[in-house]
């Protein structure tokens, strides 16, 4: 958009947009123990939790952490027992998820409880938006300026008004492939963010 010509100033909109690739995805997984066990132990010592972070390091993803845990007492004829609720933060690459997902699927004590995605943070990409802004408000201003007789001759000032982040997915795709009782699971990939940066400039013309 551009506003009119006021006191030999024009004023003018421009925005600038791109898209990023996730450089990872957390994935946080919920491991019904047979046993109660705190602190990292868990991942050492209870039988469900170390067979599944087993199966994560023979895919080469070592960064799990135990993020909470929920136990459970129960009491029977042959007395008290313990089990516990295990949560964890897988921490895998885009080019690991369809393995790690056959993991999860094959085993019935794992299950994903939610995903979040990660994406570069780049202050060198938002420069390149800027300057794309700029290039692209000094051609506005110089064309309506053409138009109603007049140049640029300055810049007086240029402010960034916002940068908003969009998510955006595609049709969900069928990951995992073991033939277990849980099925193959489904996640939505690869998913990407379009950054739109806005900005508006005033000129000086003549």
């Amino acid at each position: 958009m551009t506003e009119p010509l006021s006191n030999d100033q024009i004023v003018v909109h421009a925005e600038h947009s791109d898209e990023v690739v996730a450089e990872r995805a957390d994935l946080h997984v919920a491991v019904e123990g047979s046993r109660l066990s705190t602190g990292g132990e868990a991942l050492a010592q209870v039988r469900e939790v170390k067979a599944f972070v087993a199966a994560l390091h023979q895919l080469g993803v070592d960064d799990v952490a135990l993020e909470a845990l929920q136990g459970r007492t129960t009491s029977g004829f042959l007395g008290r027992s313990s089990a516990a609720t295990y949560m964890l933060r897988v921490r895998v690459r885009p080019g690991q998820l369809g393995e790690v997902l056959d993991v999860l699927a094959s085993m019935e004590d794992v299950r994903l409880t939610r995903t979040e995605w990660r994406f570069p943070a780049s202050a060198d990409r938002q420069g390149e938006r800027l300057a794309a802004c700029a290039q692209l408000a000094r051609r506005k201003a110089e064309a309506a300026a053409a138009v109603l007789g007049a140049k640029v001759v300055g810049v007086i000032a240029f402010e960034e008004e916002r940068a908003e982040a969009v998510v955006a997915e595609e049709s969900p795709r069928m990951l995992g492939t073991s033939k277990t009782k849980k099925g193959t699971l489904a996640l939505r990939v690869p998913l990407r963010q379009r950054v739109t940066t806005r900005v508006r400039a005033t000129f000086r013309v003549e």
